[in-house]
């Protein structure tokens, strides 16, 4: 069984073979199943289809879709004993659907186990957000040992195999070295180019030969290529220009910028601030807060965008800065920026301002 609009390519064709057999319902010996690799191979996207092909194929299926930052914020909600609303299965479905933008909070232990353990497939995405968090661990441990039992499965994802003495507790690490461990790699240059092919025939977009080279060359994801061409197709119909033209712009724009950037340093995370509160007339200081005012939410988003792109700090760094917001708020922020600028040709071009201020040799903050 393939899944619909994945491109397989060697450097996934084996974790993608594995995804196949559990979305088919064949659980046995990879329990639980860990893929690796790093940003851009993939890895959320081929969990995501993961979980659409196995509730397709068992519409009474239980489903667990989460990632460690959110498995985290339960236990820390948990503790704190906090309560508030958090979403019931329907009346209709008995999916369980725990993504990282929900806004549900679970603070029960009992809750917490239903979740994790009584689910037909568990999905965990950013296994490294439960570095350090033993309690977590934990219970990601029971759950494992749950699943086997019922013959249920767990898939989760990391950047790396977890090593023991760095903040893992060696059981849940025992678990894991028992369970399957498949690697994934950034698509090659033939497949960035077959998936560029791919989305020009099913989008009716010609491009010509030199384009496709120079976009296949320029990014090295699917998710950023895809990201790159739909934001153009737009472009092209509200301009009524030739994609052709519009890609050719766009990539010598991209090359210019990263040549700026490879000419400074980068910037730390107080200066692209400064840049973004004097753009959106607000205070650095509000940035930083717990603020969740409507008007401060976008420069927020814009500028935890900007400084995963411009700065050196990774992304749980970007969100202790914004007031100790986690990964997981992090990474919505990003998704929702570059959402925005795909259906918003005005928000883009005033994102693209300020890239070119804080990439830009000689800005000051």
């Amino acid at each position: 069984m393939s899944l619909p609009k994945f491109l397989t390519h060697p450097g996934n064709e084996l974790a993608t073979a594995v995804i196949e057999r559990i979305a088919a319902g064949e659980t046995a010996g990879f329990a639980p199943l860990l893929v690796v690799g790093p940003s851009g191979s993939g890895k959320s996207r081929l969990l995501r289809k993961l979980a659409e092909a196995f509730a397709r194929n068992r519409a009474d299926a239980l489903i667990t879709d989460t990632d460690g930052p959110t498995v985290r914020q339960w236990v820390d909600e948990i503790r704190k004993r906090t309560r508030g609303p958090w979403s019931e299965p329907t009346a209709d479905a008995r999916r369980y659907r725990y993504l990282p933008d929900d806004e549900s909070r679970i603070t029960e232990y009992g809750e917490l186990r239903t979740v994790l353990r009584e689910a037909d497939l568990v999905i965990l995405d950013n296994l490294e957000g439960l570095k350090d968090q033993y309690r977590a661990q934990e219970e990601l441990e029971f759950a494992i040992d749950a699943l086997g039992y019922s013959g249920g499965a767990m898939v989760l994802a990391a950047g790396a195999v977890p090593k023991a003495d760095d903040g893992w507790y060696l059981r849940l690490l025992s678990q894991l070295g028992g369970g399957l461990i498949v690697e994934m790699t950034p698509p090659e240059e033939a497949a960035r180019r077959r998936f560029v092919l791919e989305w020009s025939a099913e989008h009716g977009f010609p491009l010509p030969i030199e384009s496709i080279d120079r976009i296949v060359a320029a990014d090295a994801d699917f998710g950023t290529i895809h990201g790159r061409l739909d934001r153009l197709r737009l472009k092209a119909r509200v301009e009524r220009r030739p994609i052709g033209e519009l890609v050719d712009e766009d990539v010598s724009n991209v090359e210019q910028e990263n040549a700026r950037a490879d000419a400074t340093a980068t910037k730390s995370a107080g200066e692209i601030a400064r840049i973004v509160a004097r753009s959106f007339g607000v205070r650095t200081a509000d940035l930083k807060s717990a603020d969740r005012h409507p008007g401060m939410v976008l420069p927020r988003h814009v500028a935890i965008w900007l400084c995963d792109r411009y700065s050196d700090l990774s992304r749980n760094q970007i969100g202790k800065y914004f007031a100790g917001r986690d990964a997981a708020t992090v990474r919505h922020a990003i998704r929702r920026i570059d959402t925005l600028r795909i259906a918003d040709l005005d928000f883009d071009e005033r994102l693209s301002g300020l890239e070119a201020r804080v990439s830009g040799k000689g800005v000051r903050a």
